[in-house]
């Protein structure tokens, strides 16, 4: 890889562009003085012709016709004989409004972070609507940050597509549009393509041996009868809508000396309780759903009178292994019967949690057990769905005896709270996108055992 100055050609057939490199440069990317090569950026496609001398720096004169980019400076490699390419160009699929300062929109912080660490590798990142997707277009207007501020930019088709459009309805209409087909057909991966959901990620994970015994009794709820099977055999039982998110809607169901309590997440964000004469008083509890799913609600270990869960994130690097980047423990308000931040939880650094609670030993066999399990999970899951994934969230329980229980898994992570593990996410990301790209990436290091002490958010 090389990292080459980007200019507009002056000279020479209007077709071609020229490539100044030093022998070393050359050497590197596997070419010699009066090679005509093809040059990708995203998927537009041009030719230069390589000039070789004694110290120049690297530099490219783009051929008319070629996009006018944003950036002065990509990396280059080579991805076979006479073929270079750019980049990578990576496209983040979001929704967002402009204003006078450029894009706004639901985690936009997070995307102008992860477009630092694509330049900091020598690759352009861009966020871009959905809408600017077509079937004929040969490009697509998006935003990019640079120097500090808002670019507009007319790019190529990108090499890859990372989805993280924020509306389930939403996406449901834009994979009905067919534009995620439109992509594939010109060669153009997308990652992450859709929400999950709940049921489905449950009845997926059930065919994996390695991921069975750690997933909790769920049913789909359809009556007080798919309660009352689940409460005779565990004594409590959580419904949760199949769609939803944040602990919204979600009630917690006891047995207690004969009598039936419950708990409750309201739509609003609020909190009811009460007792039932009966299960079938439910429909008077619920709120107006009618996808919900009954979970055994597993016992969860306490630190200091709370009870508290995990939230981890694994993703996949260029070789397609699965990696936990890091983990956090999400301890729940007082009252509360969910952990998330949004609903009164707090976060706290893993490990010492862990620690406090078990013990040193055992803690460490916990983490470990933990970040097995994880990862089983995201392999798992990725390989059953038959869909390309490159990053999975996960709400984990570590129940009063240390055993580990898959709660959910998303497709659409928040952001770490603590820096350094939000970097090494992003550039873990930044590097599974440029593998998928088609460029060459590096090996990594691995076994990073710091970042399960880290927070997380959501």
């Amino acid at each position: 890889m090389v990292t080459v100055r980007l200019a507009r050609s002056r000279t020479g057939p209007a077709s071609v562009g020229s490539l100044l490199l030093s022998a070393e440069d050359a050497a590197a990317l596997a070419v010699k003085g009066g090679d005509e090569v093809r040059i990708g950026l995203g998927k537009w496609t041009g030719r230069a012709v390589v000039d070789v001398g004694p110290g120049r720096h690297a530099t490219l004169h783009l051929p008319a016709g070629a996009p006018r980019l944003p950036v002065r400076s990509l990396a280059l490699y080579s991805v076979g004989p006479g073929r270079l390419r750019l980049g990578p160009l990576i496209g983040i699929l979001v929704m967002y409004r402009v204003s006078a300062r450029g894009p706004r929109g639901s985690q936009m912080e997070t995307y102008r972070e992860i477009m630092y660490r694509a330049r900091e590798a020598g690759g352009l990142a861009f966020v871009l609507r959905a809408s600017a997707i077509t079937r004929t277009g040969r490009r697509v207007t998006g935003w990019t940050r640079v120097n500090g501020r808002w670019r507009r930019c007319r790019l190529p088709y990108p090499d890859v597509v990372y989805n993280r459009i924020s509306s389930r309805p939403v996406e449901r209409r834009v994979l009905r549009s067919g534009r995620f087909t439109y992509l594939q057909r010109r060669g153009v991966p997308v990652f992450n393509p859709h929400y999950l959901n709940k049921w489905g990620v449950y009845r997926t994970l059930l065919q994996d041996d390695a991921v069975r015994p750690h997933l909790p009794e769920t049913r789909r709820y359809r009556g007080p009868s798919d309660v009352a099977a689940l409460l005779a055999r565990h004594g409590r039982v959580f419904l949760k809508p199949a769609g939803g998110s944040l602990g919204l809607g979600a009630v917690l169901i006891t047995r207690s000396g004969g009598r039936l309590r419950y708990k409750l997440n309201t739509l609003s964000g609020g909190r009811r309780s009460g007792t039932l004469r009966s299960l079938r008083q439910l429909g008077r509890v619920l709120p107006r759903r009618s996808d919900y799913l009954a979970q055994q609600a597993i016992r969860l270990a306490t630190v200091r009178g709370r009870p508290f869960d995990v939230r981890a994130l694994v993703q996949k690097d260029p070789s397609g292994k699965w990696l936990l980047t890091g983990a956090a423990a999400r301890i729940a308000g007082r009252g509360r019967i969910t952990t998330h931040v949004p609903r009164g939880g707090s976060r706290r650094p893993l490990v010492p949690v862990l620690q406090e609670v078990f013990g040193y030993r055992r803690a460490a066999e916990i983490r470990d057990e933990l970040e097995r399990v994880c990862v089983a999970a995201g392999r798992g899951l990725e390989r059953l769905s038959g869909k390309l994934f490159g990053e999975f969230s996960l709400d984990v329980a570590v129940d009063v005896a240390g055993r580990i229980w898959i709660l959910e898994m998303n497709a659409k992570p928040f952001r770490f709270d603590e820096t350094p593990l939000r970097v090494l996410s992003q550039r873990r990301l930044v590097r599974f996108a440029t593998h998928l790209a088609g460029c060459p990436v590096d090996s990594e290091r691995n076994g990073e055992d710091w970042v399960l002490g880290a927070r997380a958010g959501g």
